[in-house]
């Protein structure tokens, strides 16, 4: 049984400053706008910037469907006591112009820094944020790669706000990655609105599953919310976000009416009627077989769209069905780095990094040493000294040097690495180049060149992922949170449709459900063959996802669980032996042999325990649990109530 309160990564939210520290650092009035740590942009909590000259940047994202009015730029930043304020200071860029500075002191190296930034200088698309230090320790000559000179930009203490409007929207089939825009900040909301007069039935909630799948891989890594609504002629819920309407022809046309000219199957775009700065898409079928097909092909096209607003859907080959390969990796097959998503990629300066990520098996697993072999094509520059190298990290954790000690420069094409199986994890690993280039004439007093500390791993470098047994051991939340696993479809278990069961089939379970499923679509990058099945139809299925509030979830599933939740109460057993007897600490060496050939409560007698029966209660506290038996695996999902269900997808 595995058992957690709370959240997992899969229902987690982007990195935010907490509300006391915002209003402290801009005050509650501006608190209304929206503002980011640029940790959130960084993944780390510090900005490192060392040497005489260095300068670290940052992506920021906005997305296409707001103009930014204004901005504002909180930076806290401390530097090394060492540096000469009449020669040192801190420069902000933002795309190639300077925006903010300030001289870095001895005296007070410790410094906040506020900016105020036309809303203009910053574009829909990824914008450079650049902090560049100069940084000196003496007038006279120095060593510029010195310990002392560095200055640490507190990015989880520095932070970022945006104040901008929506702007009206012309979509297309082709701009839905850009309607649904991974490049927003915060959680993107969407509802899916399906025909007052059409009966949600299971084969439409799972219509409904694809379509929420869909909004999930179009928008990539950004947190989403999927929710139901009613669509009635003339009116539709939620004007205020983006909606998708899905359902059988003539119930769709009695909502939007004649003038509306419908696919039978397919899809069709137009900004909402009731808000033009937010788009409304339409899925028709005109039954349940090309209703299925139009919502797959939704999920399966993104970005392979016409520019049109309107396709009609007559077929939908296998290979498009699946919306797309996942993004797990073969054990036994060899791959291309640009492949993985790290193209040719040149390394500067001092020191640099590249990285990529490997998404491995949840199942993989082996007993022998192992080793996945990097074959690498790479180049560095001349007039490196000897002392040069690329580390090579798996997971944060060091694996293998490559030495750059020849000062002509040298080129690779197959420089082979093994790195070690167990630094990999399944699901997500990191594998990261980083480069620490030395210039071969260094000291005080001396020009130091360092426009040539150059290096490159090419694209077509290769990965080479060993054969590998497959084990795994259920119930796991950390897999299903790393991976998605068992839910998501993968070669664990190909051909394995999980089921979806509704406890009373309400609004909040049904868009708690989808939520889900979009999210793990996301993990797992395709579509997951989902099934939404009754209780005791379907039910007996390999894995099963149950969405419900803790009282509304049938009692023999409770039964089933080492826990209940429900109120009736569990019978609990408390061990009244010892740890130590238990686990044989203590006892003579023939007794210790004797319990390990035949096990210790067979040798001894089932230990001695105490029950008590219980009953329990969620609160405010989410539940995300796993239970079950060598035949199945039980995913619950639930709350003390149905708003607690949603707040917990």
């Amino acid at each position: 049984m595995a058992l957690v309160a709370g959240c997992l990564p899969i229902c987690g939210s982007p990195g935010a400053a907490s509300a006391d520290a915002l209003r402290a650092a801009f005050g509650a009035q501006a608190f209304v706008q929206p503002f980011r740590a640029l940790s959130s942009f960084t993944g780390a909590s510090d900005i490192w910037l060392k040497g005489s000259k260095s300068k670290a940047v940052v992506s920021v994202p906005v997305s296409g469907r707001v103009r930014v009015l204004h901005a504002h730029l909180h930076v806290e930043f401390v530097n090394s006591p060492a540096l000469l304020e009449s020669r040192s200071q801190l420069n902000v860029v933002l795309n190639g112009r300077v925006i903010g500075g300030r001289p870095l002191s001895s005296s007070r190296n410790e410094q906040r820094l506020d900016i105020e930034i036309d809303g203009s200088l910053l574009k829909p698309g990824y914008n450079r944020l650049e902090f560049q230090a100069v940084q000196h320790y003496t007038d006279r000559c120095e060593n510029p790669w010195s310990p002392e000179l560095w200055t640490d930009v507190k990015a989880d203490r520095s932070f970022l706000g945006l104040e901008f409007e929506d702007v009206p929207v012309h979509p297309t089939l082709r701009r839905l990655d850009e309607l649904m825009d991974a490049r927003a900040w915060g959680r993107y909301d969407i509802v899916l609105l399906t025909p007052v007069s059409m009966r949600m039935g299971m084969d439409e909630r799972a219509v409904g599953g694809l379509v929420a799948q869909g909004v999930g891989l179009y928008t990539r890594f950004l947190p989403v919310r999927v929710l139901h609504g009613l669509a009635r002629p003339g009116r539709l819920d939620a004007p205020e976000a983006d909606a998708v309407l899905f359902g059988y022809a003539k119930d769709v046309s009695a909502v939007l009416g004649p003038r509306v000219k419908l696919p039978d199957s397919g899809l069709l775009i137009m900004p909402r009627p009731d808000n033009p700065k937010r788009f409304l898409l339409v899925i028709s079928g005109k039954d349940a077989a090309s209703l299925r097909r139009a919502a797959r092909t939704f999920a399966a096209m993104r970005g392979s769209f016409a520019d049109v607003t309107r396709v009609d859907v007559r077929d939908l080959t296998d290979g498009a069905a699946s919306g797309g390969a996942t993004r797990m990796v073969r054990d036994g097959a060899s791959y291309a780095l640009s492949a993985l998503g790290l193209g040719t990629r040149e390394m500067r300066g001092h020191e640099d990094e590249a990285s990529l990520e490997i998404w491995m098996s949840p199942s993989a697993f082996s007993r022998a040493p192992l080793a996945v072999t990097l074959r690498l094509h790479m180049a560095y520059a001349a007039g490196l000294r000897e002392d040069s190298v690329l580390n090579v990290l798996v997971n944060g954790h060091f694996a293998k040097a490559v030495p750059m000690d020849n000062v002509h420069g040298d080129v690779y094409r197959d420089y082979r690495i093994r790195l070690p199986w167990q630094l990999f994890r399944p699901g997500p690993n990191r594998l990261v180049f980083r480069t620490v280039l030395n210039p071969l004439v260094t000291g005080e007093c001396k020009a130091v060149i360092r426009d040539n500390l150059l290096m490159t791993v090419y694209g077509d470098s290769r990965i080479e992922v060993p054969a590998l047994d497959h084990f795994v051991r259920m119930p796991d939340l950390n897999l299903l949170g790393r991976a998605g696993f068992p839910l998501a479809n993968n070669d664990v278990q190909e051909g394995v449709k999980p089921s979806v069961l509704l406890a009373t089939g309400s609004n909040a379970e049904l868009s708690a459900s989808w939520t889900l499923l979009a999210r793990l679509a996301q993990l797992q990058g395709s579509l997951i063959e989902a099934r939404y099945v009754a209780d005791g139809e379907g039910s007996d299925a390999e894995q099963v996802l149950l969405v419900g509030a803790a009282g509304n979830v049938p009692a023999h599933w409770w039964e089933r669980a080492p826990f209940d939740f429900s109120g009736g109460g569990k019978r609990v057993s408390y061990p009244v032996s010892s740890d130590a007897l238990i686990h044989g600490e203590g006892l003579d060496f023939p007794t210790q042999l004797r319990d390990k050939l035949v096990g210790a409560e067979a040798a001894r007698g089932k230990a001695h325990v105490r029950r008590s029966r219980q009953s329990l209660g969620l609160g405010r506290v989410n539940l995300l649990a796993q239970f079950g038996d060598a035949a199945q695996t039980v995913t619950l999902l639930s709350a003390a109530t149905d708003e607690g269900v949603l707040r917990a997808a």
